[in-house]
């Protein structure tokens, strides 16, 4: 999706304009695998930064932090976004490992690339046991599961949800086409402050 956002973006490459964060595989291709994004569509954009665990890029009010993951793309990073009184954090696609905990120990709001339903191994990648293990240890105000897979999509996505409610006692909500919400109703010590809307000075 990521080549028609920007074709968009650029007004079909006639205007050079705009930022990419991304992994190395997604713009420079890995082992077997070609670069998804178009030359096209590079060429257009003013700036791209490839980012490796660990790294940060800070903008005026936010800082995004490229996080850890366990995939059989070695160059696959989740994101933290980090704005005043409000973190936001996606997993990405990744397995359960030691350390995966701590990437996301902040995190007000997760998103979770969950693929695979309760107890169903999946190679690469989280099934609902594992977010459910994730979520027990950081508690977020907040859980968003996305990225199903066939199997999850089969047993409902919105009663893995409430499964996941159930084991957590957290608010959890699986996406859906068109999902809004407000995240300033999950910051950390302001709700009623937009995280559009913060003091310069």
């Amino acid at each position: 999706d990521a080549n028609i956002i920007l074709n968009t973006l650029t007004k079909g490459a006639t205007l050079k304009r705009g930022t990419l964060i991304s992994s190395e595989s997604f713009v420079l291709g890995h082992s077997s695998e070609y670069p998804y994004l178009t030359n096209f569509n590079k060429n257009a954009l003013e700036k791209i930064h490839i980012l490796n665990p660990g790294d940060i890029i800070k903008q005026d009010e936010f800082m995004i932090k490229a996080l850890k993951t366990k995939h059989n793309d070695p160059t696959t990073i989740g994101f933290g976004i980090h704005l005043p009184n409000l973190n936001i954090s996606y997993t990405s696609d990744t397995s359960f490992f030691q350390g995966l905990v701590t990437e996301h120990k902040d995190a007000d709001i997760l998103i979770a690339n969950n693929v695979n339903p309760y107890e169903e191994p999946i190679a690469h990648n989280l099934n609902t046991s594992d977010t459910i293990n994730l979520i027990s240890e950081i508690n977020p105000k907040l859980t968003i599961l996305q990225h199903f897979g066939e199997s999850l999509l089969n047993k409902n996505p919105v009663y893995e949800a409430r499964l996941v409610k159930q084991k957590t006692n957290q608010q959890v909500i699986s996406a859906y086409d068109n999902l809004s919400i407000d995240p300033s109703s999950y910051s950390v010590s302001s709700p009623q402050k937009s995280i559009f809307s913060f003091n310069k000075s």
